[in-house]
C-alpha cells in the first residue's frame, strides 16, 4: 500500500493501481526520446505490471501498532516482501522475459545489502539470475546493455512520477511536498533531452501536474484509483474491514509541460 495520512483518515492506494499509473506514463513517452523501439511494448508492460507482486499483500492491509498506521510499502516486513518480489517477477517474466528482467533490475536497485541479512541473500541470488537472463536474451554487447539501461531508467522515472502523484496531496506547494521529490525525479538528469537537468514535477493546481523537460508526446489526462479510509472506521471495525467497506475513488489529473 501507498499511504497518505490526513487528520481524520488514511488515503490508501494499492501498489498495482500505482503501477497502472506508471504504465500510463510509459505509454506516452515521446518517440523521438526513445531507444530500442523493438522493446517498447516490453517496457510499457513492465511499467504497468511491475508492482503486481503486491496484489496479495494489498488485498488485506495490516496495521502497524508501533506507528499507529497501516503498513505501507516502505516499512512492510522484509521477508514476505522479498518472497512476493520474486513471485511477481516470475509472473512477469513468464509473459514477457525482457519485462521480467527489467522488473528484477528495478527492485534490485531499490534494495541495499545492509538493510537485512535476507536482503543480502536475495540480492546475491538475484544478481546471478539477472546475469543469466541477460545471456539468454542475447544482451551481451555494449549497445544492448546501454539500451537495457535506458529502458530501466524509463521504468524508474515512471515509477517515481507515479509515486509523486500518490504521495502528495493534490495541489501541494513545493515546500509541502513529500521530501523525496522536491528537487525532482532522481536520475532524470541522465536523459539526453533533459540537458543534464533534473526533471522537476510541480502541482499547478489540484488537477494539474506540470513537468519541466517534458518527456511525453503531448498533454494528457490520467486516472488514479484509491480509497479514503477514516480513522473512526478503523477504530470501530478494524483496518481490514474498514478498508474493504470504503468505496473506491477515481482521481483525475492533467499532465502538461511547464
Amino acid at each position: 500500500m501507498i499511504i497518505r495520512e490526513r487528520n481524520d483518515a488514511f488515503v490508501m492506494i494499492a501498489q498495482h493501481d500505482h503501477g497502472r499509473l506508471s504504465g500510463d506514463f510509459a505509454s506516452r513517452w515521446k518517440p523521438e526520446a526513445w531507444a530500442g523501439d523493438e522493446r517498447r511494448e516490453d517496457v510499457v508492460f513492465a511499467a504497468y505490471e511491475h508492482d503486481r507482486c503486491w496484489l496479495d499483500l494489498d488485498d488485506i492491509p495490516i496495521w502497524n501498532d508501533g506507528d499507529r498506521a497501516p503498513y505501507h510499502f516502505i516499512d512492510y516486513p522484509i521477508r514476505p516482501k522479498l518472497i512476493c518480489y520474486g513471485k511477481g517477477i516470475d509472473e512477469i517474466k513468464a509473459r514477457r522475459p525482457y519485462a521480467g528482467l527489467l522488473t528484477s533490475l528495478h527492485f534490485s536497485a531499490l534494495l541495499t545489502p545492509e538493510q537485512h541479512p535476507a536482503v543480502r541473500e536475495y540480492l546475491e541470488a538475484r544478481f546471478r539470475l539477472e546475469e543469466q537472463w541477460k545471456r539468454e536474451l542475447g544482451l551481451t554487447d555494449e549497445t544492448a546493455l546501454e539500451t537495457l539501461d535506458f529502458h530501466l531508467r524509463v521504468l524508474q522515472f515512471c515509477d517515481h512520477l507515479s509515486l509523486y502523484v500518490c504521495l502528495n496531496e493534490p495541489g501541494s506547494p513545493k515546500d509541502e511536498e513529500m521530501p523525496w521529490y522536491r528537487d525532482g525525479i532522481p536520475g532524470s538528469e541522465r536523459f539526453p533531452f533533459s540537458g543534464g537537468r533534473t526533471i522537476v514535477p510541480r502541482w499547478q493546481d489540484a488537477g494539474t501536474i506540470a513537468i519541466a523537460e517534458f518527456p511525453f508526446d503531448g498533454v494528457f489526462r490520467v486516472g488514479l484509483r484509491g480509497k479514503t479510509v477514516t480513522k473512526a472506521a478503523i477504530q470501530a471495525y478494524g483496518l481490514a474491514k474498514a478498508y474493504d467497506s470504503a468505496p473506491f475513488e477515481q482521481w483525475q489529473f492533467a499532465i502538461t509541460p511547464g
